[in-house]
């Protein structure tokens, strides 16, 4: 039985016809090296073995090898074939491919199928271990596939790609700009740079301070079950923290409150603290609320930290300056643990951080936010293609 797309170029008619993918392309499953064989010489063979090797549709040599197994051509589609089964990059080398892949020979038309098969998650069902998801040379070969005649394929293809390419250009333009941002922070924070006054003078040295000389801290929620959760008061989560270094009020949670409970509630300026993280990297990590919002409480997995006063210290300079590497390379170093680290909220309070007049922390704030706001005006502007295109080949494929 063929199928007719929902969207379809006007010059094309009749019905895609069913066929299976191993019988108009072909398919080379991999097969890995020893690892012995590994190098780390460019001049060697690439080894392409799986998803970190496949990067924004793109292969990204990471390991080479001087034992060659199968070998995967320039211009063929590269698949991964364990968990996560289905991603796909465009191969530019003569590549050998271990066995967490297969390379695909086929046209441009077969690539976008195949990240159509990938959006709709029709691999789950060829899965073949309980604990990892894979496919065999069988499933693919195997696939239910329906395609048009090759003109109207190339014309689809053709019009997917330029999607594809004004996507590149706009992941490449977002990578200058956080690579941008993160210089520009770290010359700020460490005073390599620095402003002038409105009358081109400059500003006092910044003074040194300790957490617990500009603020004091407070517990998140405590004394909560299962069942307290779900509906009630705003919270703000985890997660919320934990992402960005501004709290979205949008994505709060909802936990109930009694009326004769003592909970702290947040504040606008307030800054939250993350205790514990896998990695110790990763704890500590701030995010300072921006917004007034009624009555929201804090998850017991963080603490809150209260400033005395905005004539002190700008919240929105401390967005910025307490997730800078300046500031997170001295909470790394109070992350304690072996399989969980955990943050003192005490040790915390007791680094030192050095702190510039409030004039010069607001031009350092406005300046930040410049920057902020064009890399998620380019983020945003990335997204709204990402998800026409997925909307793309739902309608364009069947």
């Amino acid at each position: 039985m063929g199928c007719v797309p929902e969207l379809r170029f006007k010059e094309f008619s009749g019905e895609w016809k069913r066929n299976h993918l191993g019988n108009i392309c072909k398919v080379q499953m991999g097969q890995s090296p020893s690892s012995k064989n590994y190098t780390e010489n460019p001049k060697d063979t690439i080894l392409i073995q799986g998803n970190a090797d496949l990067i924004k549709g793109k292969v990204v040599p990471r390991i080479f090898t001087t034992e060659i197994t199968k070998i995967s051509e320039s211009n063929d589609i590269i698949m991964t074939v364990r968990a996560p089964v289905g991603d796909l990059a465009i191969n530019e080398f003569n590549a050998c491919i271990g066995r967490g892949v297969c390379s695909i020979k086929a046209n441009e038309f077969i690539y976008h199928l195949l990240h159509h098969i990938k959006e709709r998650n029709l691999w789950a069902k060829f899965s073949q271990g309980s604990t990892i998801d894979s496919v065999n040379s069988k499933d693919i070969n195997n696939l239910k596939i329906k395609i048009p005649l090759k003109e109207e394929q190339d014309k689809v293809a053709n019009f997917l790609s330029k999607i594809d390419e004004k996507i590149a250009i706009l992941e490449d333009k977002l990578q200058l700009w956080e690579t941008y941002k993160k210089g520009i922070m770290q010359q700020l924070f460490s005073q390599e740079l620095r402003f002038k006054d409105d009358n081109g003078n400059s500003y006092p040295d910044w003074e040194e301070k300790t957490l617990g000389d500009l603020g004091s801290t407070y517990t998140g929620l405590s004394g909560k079950t299962k069942g307290d959760f779900g509906k009630g008061k705003p919270y703000i989560t985890y997660k919320s923290v934990f992402d960005s270094q501004k709290i979205d009020t949008n994505k709060v949670d909802f936990v109930k409150i009694n009326s004769n409970e003592s909970q702290n509630s947040v504040e606008y300026g307030d800054i939250f603290f993350t205790t514990s993280s896998e990695t110790p990297e990763e704890v500590g990590m701030a995010a300072v609320l921006l917004n007034s919002i009624n009555e929201c409480y804090l998850n017991s997995f963080c603490f809150g930290f209260r400033l005395n006063s905005f004539e002190e210290v700008n919240p929105i300079f401390f967005s910025f300056y307490l997730r800078s590497s300046i500031i997170r390379n001295e909470i790394n170093r109070l992350a304690q643990g072996s399989t969980r680290f955990n943050l003192s909220k005490n040790s915390l309070m007791k680094i030192s951080i050095m702190i510039p007049i409030l004039k010069e922390q607001e031009k350092i704030a406005r300046f930040s936010m410049d920057i902020d706001n064009k890399t998620n005006e380019i983020y945003h502007e990335l997204q709204s293609n990402d998800k026409f295109k997925k909307g793309l080949l739902q309608k364009m494929f069947c």
